[in-house]
């Protein structure tokens, strides 16, 4: 059986809030946990840890209301869109945090119980930069 590595997706965007978000290879592997999340951590906002390495990153969440912390261990990811995000700094915050996955080769937003829900990432901070 053949296991679909998960990647880190960061979009930076001029008119509205920029995201970042976990891309899942379908639909179920990115709606299942993400509504676990709104579950556990409805209406919270998160700061955020990005540990990159040479071929995968780790991000932490961490919830600004309870301290809680959401791990995503390896992820694949493409170090431009890193560097994008870095050389941004602080003004691409806040950011929302999504869920997504591909379908007939478009990426869409896994929906939470049938709604559009974000999580909001109010800081960030990258750990390792050496390896970018």
């Amino acid at each position: 059986m053949y296991i679909h590595q998960q990647h880190l997706v960061i979009k930076i965007l001029a008119n509205k809030a920029s995201r970042i978000g976990i891309r899942y290879a379908y639909g179920f592997q990115a709606l299942t946990p993400y509504e676990a999340l709104v579950r556990k951590f409805p209406q919270h906002s998160f700061s955020m840890k990005l540990e990159p390495k040479a071929k995968s990153i780790g991000i932490s969440l961490q919830s600004d209301q309870s301290g809680e912390v959401v791990r995503y261990p390896d992820l694949l990811y493409k170090p431009e869109e890193l560097r994008k995000l870095i050389g941004a700094g602080a003004g691409v915050l806040p950011m929302e945090f999504v869920h997504i996955y591909s379908e007939a080769n478009v990426l869409l937003i896994a929906k939470p119980f049938g709604q559009h829900r974000f999580f909001t990432i109010s800081s960030y901070d990258v750990i390792g930069l050496n390896d970018v």
